[in-house]
Parts: C-alpha cells; structure tokens; sequence
C-alpha cells in the first residue's frame, strides 16, 4: 500500500510498481499480516491500582510523584486519553463541602476534525476523591503548585530524571506507561506489565457498565462520543459532565461500601 502510494503521488521513474508487487509478493505480505500479532486492548485498571495511584498522590514525598500520579487518577476519572489529557489548556479545582470536583478544558482532541471544533474547548472533569479521606484532586492540585507548573502551558510535562527536573515537552504514553509499571509493581509484581496509559479510559467506562446507574447514552458521553443529533448542544456542555460526576460519586459509593466489586466482576 506505501509503494502505491509513493507511486500515485511521486510516480517512480525507474521501478516499475507492477513488476516489484507480483502476485507472489503481495501473496507473501498477506500471509505474513495475517500471523502478526493480534491486537489486543489495554485491560481497565483494578480497584487495588486506583489505590495505589491515591496514595502516591497524597501520600508521596517527591512532589513529581504525586503530580503523575495525579495526572493518571484525572485521566481514569474523566475518562480521557494520555493523548489528548497533555494538549489540556485550562485545569481548576472546584470544592463544596466534602466534593472535589476538577475541571479542564482542551481544543485539541481526537474527535476535533473541523475547523470549528478545534476553536472550541471540549470539558472535562473529574471527582477529586476516590477511596481515602483525603481528595486526591486537592493535593494534585497542591504538587502542581509545589512543582511550578500552576502556570504551565503544560498539563504534565516529561520528567527528566538526570536533571530531576520538568522538561520542555509533554509527556508520551510511552513514559506515562513507565510509571504505571513502576508505580504499581510492589503490587502486582510481574503483572504491572499487563498495564498502559491505555488503561486510564477504559477504567470508569468499565465499571459504569457493571451498575444500572448510567444509561447507554450516558455511558457514550462519558468517553466523549455522543450521539451525532446531539452532538452540537451536548459536546461542549460543561452542565452535561457535571451531571455525569454526580453519579461517578454514586458509583463510588457502591465501591466503598463493597456492593461493587469490579476486581471480582
């Protein structure tokens, strides 16, 4: 396919694209697709390694700890990509009574293919507590501030361990899926391998659909796919995510009280 491409666009002046891509040769390239390894999706984080980024979040002494850990307990339960969590533009915490709630905002995501959705902020939002008393979103938010990034253009930038400082570019998947392996390997061993950033997404979404609290449609805004009638007025609505933590919290509660057990699911 990338040889007839090349073709298409630049014209080959001296290969003849007929003769290299025999029947014999794209018979061999066929068989050999079809033996290669298959794709398989990053399995959703346990209750146990939630934990485990909790702790660290609020319980670490290296303040860069904590805003990975962070990072990673914003993304499980906004339900966002690595990807598209490092080009967020705006992050702030909103608190009532006991409720954490973080808030952020970004244009450029993976379903932003117009013009006009990439001029557009897309919300996102996280309940800033889980299983501890402590809101893991309050001392992310602190570790922000503690490590200078309050003002960063950066949601989490790559961190530099030589120069044990911020760099300049975000962080990949590939080293957010670092330190989820070194994060969570005093507690699953060799297991910790089975996990990546892809996990974060899929961790909520999972548990959503072992209740009856979310209904189809509310399970599809949860991972910011709608449905396309709707897409204009419910897409960029910050009140539609509001609603959706309220019975994130509830979710939890089950959780907590044990009458949700998705490690056992």
């Amino acid at each position: 396919e990338s040889l007839r491409f090349c073709n298409q666009i630049f014209k080959f002046q001296k290969m003849d694209i007929g003769h290299v891509l025999s029947t014999r040769v794209t018979g061999a390239s066929h068989s050999m697709f079809l033996k290669k390894r298959k794709l398989t999706q990053a399995p959703a984080f346990p209750v146990r390694a939630v934990q485990v980024f909790e702790r660290i979040c609020i319980h670490a002494s290296e303040p860069h700890k904590r805003v990975i850990a962070g990072a990673l307990l914003f993304s499980i339960f906004a339900c966002v990509r690595w990807f598209d969590a490092m080009r967020i533009e705006e992050l702030f915490q909103d608190s009532y009574d006991t409720i954490v709630v973080l808030e952020a905002a970004t244009a450029l995501h993976k379903t932003s293919m117009s013009k006009e959705s990439k001029t557009r902020l897309l919300p996102y939002t996280a309940l800033g507590t889980f299983l501890e008393e402590h809101s893991w979103g309050s001392s992310f938010m602190e570790a922000r501030d503690a490590s200078g990034l309050a003002g960063h253009s950066l949601f989490v930038p790559s961190w530099n361990e030589v120069g044990a400082e911020w760099s300049e570019y975000p962080m990949s998947s590939g080293e957010c899926t670092c330190w989820i392996r070194e994060f969570l390997e005093d507690e699953f061993g060799p297991g910790a391998t089975e996990f990546s950033s892809h996990s974060c997404k899929a961790t909520v979404l999972t548990w959503a659909g072992m209740t009856t609290l979310f209904s189809r449609e509310e399970r599809t805004l949860l991972g910011h796919h709608i449905e396309p009638q709707t897409r204009s007025n419910v897409t960029y609505s910050r009140d539609s995510q509001i609603l959706l933590q309220h019975k994130i919290n509830k979710l939890i509660q089950l959780i907590r009280s044990g009458k949700l057990q998705p490690d056992v699911s």
